[in-house]
Order: C-alpha cells, then sequence, then structure tokens
C-alpha cells in the first residue's frame, strides 16, 4: 500500500531501465511520484516499448547497506506480484473470484530477480525462502542492483486511509467506499 501524491519523477535517469531519448535505450518514461509504502517508492511510467502504456512501476527501497538483505524485502515485493499474476488475477485459476480480484491493482511484471530462480515452483519457492532458517545475509542470491515490479494505474488511495476516515470523519448517513465484507475480502 502506498500514498497517492503526484509529484515529479527527479532524477529518473537513475531509475531502473528508465527511457533515455538520447540514446533509445531503456523501457519507462518515469513521470510522477505517487508515493511511497513500506518496501518501495511508486511511479508512474508509460512504456515506451513493450505496449502496455500507463503504469505504476513500484521500486525497492534499499533498506540495508548490505545487498543480501534486501534480497528479503525483494522477494516480498516478487511474492505480491506472483499471488497477482498467478492466482488472485488469473482467471484460469481454480480460487479466482472476480469479485476479490477487483479489489486489487493487477500486478503485470515482475522484475525482482527471484522468477528465474529455483525452486521455479511458487510454493517451493516460498517454501525455501521464507524457511525460519534461511539465512539472507549468507545465503540470499544476487539480484538486480534495482528490483522493481509493474502493475496498472489504480487512482484512489490505501485501504488504510479509507478505514481511517470512515472512524475519523463518521455520517450520520454512514458512506463506506468499501463495505464491510469487501474490507474482510482484503484483509483475508
Amino acid at each position: 500500500a502506498f500514498s497517492v501524491t503526484a509529484a515529479a519523477a527527479p532524477g529518473s535517469s537513475n531509475l531502473p531501465d528508465a527511457f533515455d531519448p538520447v540514446t533509445g535505450r531503456g523501457r519507462w518514461r518515469y513521470e510522477a511520484r505517487l508515493g511511497e509504502g513500506g518496501l518501495g517508492v511508486v511511479y508512474k511510467a508509460t512504456d515506451l516499448k513493450g505496449g502496455r502504456g500507463e503504469v505504476a512501476v513500484k521500486i525497492l527501497k534499499q533498506h540495508s547497506r548490505i545487498q543480501r538483505r534486501n534480497a528479503r524485502h525483494a522477494f516480498s515485493m516478487h511474492r505480491e506480484a506472483q499471488w497477482s499474476v498467478q492466482w488472485l488475477h488469473n482467471e484460469k485459476d481454480s480460487r479466482y473470484l472476480a469479485d476479490d480480484a477487483a479489489l486489487f491493482a493487477r500486478y503485470l511484471e515482475d522484475h525482482t530477480g527471484f522468477h528465474d530462480l529455483p525452486p521455479f515452483d511458487f510454493d517451493s519457492k516460498r517454501r525455501h525462502f521464507e524457511a525460519l532458517d534461511f539465512n539472507w545475509v549468507r545465503d540470499g542470491p544476487e539480484l538486480p542492483p534495482q528490483p522493481y515490479v509493474v502493475m496498472e494505474v489504480v487512482c484512489g488511495e490505501t485501504l488504510q486511509t479509507a478505514i481511517d476516515r470512515e472512524r475519523r470523519h463518521p455520517h450520520p448517513q454512514p458512506r463506506e467506499d468499501l463495505s464491510i465484507e469487501e474490507k474482510r475480502r482484503v484483509i483475508l
């Protein structure tokens, strides 16, 4: 989750795969910083080479100077993306529920570096990297310098902001952006 406050994307040339109009290299034209959450900073960008159009690019924040420690956070982004791609937004998955999928932004691409690492089955990968005895400093994988994920741009606000607003400003006739049932599904 991140707050949505558009601001210019300063220094976009040092963001991952930023488009350089002089050389024609890079894919993303970063346009604005949308917000920041616990894992990363989110930018609005336009895909100039892959045909995705306007997207949100979530770039991992550096939580530690030790790169392998950052891999643990990159794995969290990978897990989020794969949850969306493989299950939540995958109409072919038996667990797919359109009403639940509509409550979350759709992840489109995973550039965290974990997708191509063994084990290749996602449940096995989770068991491996989420094991209590897994040592990220010693055994964490080498990842790209700036792991990121790409998702659809969604206008709105975080769930926490909506819930807090309802608590702070109760209306005589309650106005809920999300029903109690929708909030329950998000939490689950």
